[in-house]
């Protein structure tokens, strides 16, 4: 039986925030890993998506306009899939342009935490490397390990980008009720992206997903990135606990992460209701 899951991937970035790939370099190789069906949801932007739309007609690919919106939910940062979505809503454009400002001061405040702890010129290196002033925390994950301040992203998280450490930086993002609302008017599909990924709790998790669920949310992702069998059936309890469809993401950043690739996603639970299906999505 054909693993219909390899084929699709609606949970994926590329350079115009953090990912490694351009949008067309993104669109190429998941054409080469036999995805027929992708999203491309860059974090707080959409400035990639006329480029990939481009690339995704010459290589055979259905794209799926899409965004990773960052959104606060009891003091805690979620993120929020938006697919399927009108990129030019003004409403949209308004939250967006919010949203990066927010990300450029989170940035700025990570630069001056690494610096104070010792990091020579973190904020400027950070900012050449990435060739971009929307910096998250894996642009300045890659100048730590470049610099050599780690051996690896897993080390730079550990040492430096969680919270408790001198990489780390909150931030007052948009709450979680008014980022589904904005996508829901921009003519999208809200999904909770990789639920299985937070720190919370079993109950912590159940709770966030029924104010999801209450807000309006539509989807969560079952499977994400290298989810195991038991994962994946967990989430899938949970989607149906709470009546959310099932979507699948690898949140593809590039080869740095080499555990999480394109085309490779597991497969989803028989006679479980797929966020493409209910939401008809191509």
């Amino acid at each position: 039986m054909v693993n219909m899951t390899s084929m699709i991937d609606l949970h994926t970035h590329s350079t115009v925030s953090d990912g490694s790939y351009t949008p067309t370099e993104l669109v190429v190789h998941s054409s080469i890993n036999g995805i027929r069906h992708l999203a491309l949801t860059d974090h707080d932007t959409v400035d990639g998506l006329d480029e990939a739309n481009i690339a995704s007609k010459e290589h055979g690919i259905s794209l799926i306009p899409g965004i990773e919106l960052s959104a606060q939910w009891q003091n805690r940062t979620l993120h929020i899939v938006g697919l399927s979505i009108d990129p030019t809503d003004p409403s949209f454009q308004t939250t967006i342009s919010e949203a990066k400002r927010t990300r450029a001061d989170r940035a700025r405040l990570i630069g001056a935490r690494l610096e104070k702890a010792g990091v020579k010129y973190a904020y400027r290196l950070t900012r050449e490397l990435a060739g971009t002033d929307l910096l998250g925390r894996l642009h300045f994950a890659k100048m730590l390990v470049e610099q050599g301040y780690a051996k690896d992203f897993k080390q730079v998280f550990k040492r430096y980008m969680v919270r408790g450490k001198p990489g780390y930086a909150s931030a007052e993002w948009i709450d979680t009720e008014a980022a589904i609302k904005v996508i829901h008017q921009a003519g999208g599909v809200a999904v909770m992206a990789h639920p299985a990924r937070y720190s919370l709790s079993m109950g912590q998790l159940r709770k966030a997903l029924r104010d999801f669920k209450y807000f309006g949310g539509d989807a969560m992702e079952v499977v994400s990135g290298n989810s195991h069998p038991q994962e994946i059936a967990s989430m899938s309890r949970l989607a149906d606990d709470y009546s959310l469809s099932a979507s699948v993401g690898s949140d593809f950043h590039g080869p740095e992460k080499p555990w999480v690739k394109l085309g490779r996603l597991q497969t989803l639970p028989i006679n479980i209701s797929t966020v493409w299906t209910v939401h008809d999505l191509w």
